[in-house]
């Protein structure tokens, strides 16, 4: 299935030649499970890795996410964290002698010096259904109102 054109080489991508490969395939299924500004970031993250003249594996650009999204349990932090160490690097990246990134210290620098986030009082929540009582129906009571609901029922019918 022709999906589009490649916005830097043009050439056609082809989604069933993606997914036909199984680090590819576990690659985008791990990426669309992300909220999607946090997915971004963590693809354009993945691209601060990727050497100069050859491209970056799969499996490296999935193991590196995987291992971002591992550095703090607060996705909150962790996209402002991304999208921050992004902006910054990609100024640096046009940059003549920029070496891609080896490790995480940069994000982990970046995450560190974030203000601690801030965690909501957890909530009191009641139960979708609370049953606060119950009465019991005696046996003609109890068929009375099923013959009522039966009459309804076939008035509606007719």
């Amino acid at each position: 299935m022709k999906l589009s054109r490649c916005p830097v080489c043009k050439t056609t991508l082809h989604l069933d030649a993606l997914v036909n490969d199984e680090t590819t395939r576990e690659l985008l299924a791990f990426v669309v499970q992300q909220p999607k500004r946090l997915g971004t970031a963590l693809v354009q993250y993945a691209g601060l890795f990727r050497p100069e003249k050859s491209d970056l594996a799969n499996s490296r650009a999935l193991r590196l996410m995987q291992e971002a999204l591992e550095l703090t349990t607060h996705q909150g932090q962790l996209l402002e964290a991304l999208e921050s160490t992004v902006a910054s690097l990609y100024k640096k990246r046009a940059e003549q002698g920029w070496q891609p990134l080896s490790n995480h210290k940069y994000l982990q620098k970046v995450l560190d010096s974030a203000p601690a986030p801030v965690v909501a009082p957890a909530e009191h929540k009641s139960p979708s259904l609370e049953i606060r009582g119950s009465h019991t129906l005696s046996s003609e009571e109890n068929e009375r109102l099923y013959q009522e609901q039966m009459e309804r029922f076939r008035g509606d019918k007719r």
